[in-house]
């Protein structure tokens, strides 16, 4: 069975309605989806690795992803939460900082995303507010 819309329709969608009632500009708006990539991931697979910086939001098309940290007292590994298809998932402290990520985010399952590169998203913003 095929998904009904590709993964860069799916975080279009989810942007459109989150900007509402804002809508933003056609040709700003596909130039930021045409940053992004569609990318599979094996299941177990980190897409963003403690220390690293994070610099991509990770948009979930089908699949089931976590965030993880180290415990600093016992060094186990501590689930912060889990995201699901339709989720978006990045660390948020180090995406907008640019310090090293606190968190690790993996793939629970196969999953298929929709990365934007942090960089697109003022470009973005500069050519249209909405």
């Amino acid at each position: 069975m095929s998904d009904p819309q590709t993964p860069r329709q799916c975080f279009e969608q989810l942007l459109l309605s989150t900007a509402a009632p804002l809508v933003p500009a056609g040709e700003a708006l596909d130039r930021l989806l045409t940053a992004g990539r569609v990318v599979e991931v094996p299941r177990s697979t980190p897409v963003l690795r403690a220390g690293d910086v994070a610099d991509s939001l990770f948009s979930i098309h089908r699949g089931l992803l976590r965030y993880y940290y180290l415990d600093p007292e016992t060094g186990d590994e501590r689930t912060g939460q889990f995201f699901d298809e339709g989720g978006i998932i990045t660390d948020a402290a180090s995406f907008l900082t640019g310090a090293a990520a606190t968190q690790t985010v993996e793939t629970i399952e196969e999953s298929v995303l929709f990365i934007i590169p942090k960089l697109a998203l003022p470009r973005a913003y500069d050519e249209d507010h909405a």
